[in-house]
């Protein structure tokens, strides 16, 4: 339940910093794509009454906006991004120490203690005289064998 919350977790803090790269990106970028709307021809004024060049589908920002940009970016974004990538390695820390532990743990899944219930019972079944110990235990795990066999 740790691992399957953590990674739901994960995830959506992952979507989050892609998110804040995304927006970081555009804010540090000089030369940002906006999408024109071909049905508006004018869509495009309103870019170069604030001082934007175009150059094809790229506008280049002009240098008042970019100091802007890069404000809003070094003292909004950049901190919250940072946040975001330390809580993702965190998550991601704690995810692998879990996993760890979890397959520490539960290493020893295939391991029966029925076949070594103790140090003479093992002695019996070590001993290649005793035919009445090893049929027994042939029938255990032939009836053991037919129930896992029913149980799949």
């Amino acid at each position: 339940s740790v691992l399957g919350g953590g990674a739901v977790t994960l995830a959506l803090v992952g979507r989050l910093v892609l998110g804040y790269n995304f927006v970081a990106s555009r804010l540090k970028d000089q030369i940002v794509y906006f999408e024109t709307d071909e049905r508006r021809p004018n869509s495009g004024l309103g870019l170069t009454r604030l001082g934007y060049e175009r150059q094809g589908d790229t506008w280049i920002k002009p240098e008042e906006i970019a100091r802007r940009d890069q404000l809003i970016w070094e003292f909004s974004v950049q901190p919250v991004e940072r946040r975001l990538q330390n809580t993702a390695k965190g998550i991601g820390g704690v995810l692998a120490a879990c996993f760890v532990a979890f397959n520490a743990l539960n290493s020893n899944t295939a391991y029966d203690p029925r076949f070594i219930q103790s140090e003479s019972h093992l002695q019996e079944l070590l001993n290649p005289n005793n035919e009445a110990v090893a049929n027994r235990e042939a029938a255990r795990l032939r009836e053991r064998v037919a129930q896992l066999e029913r149980e799949l």
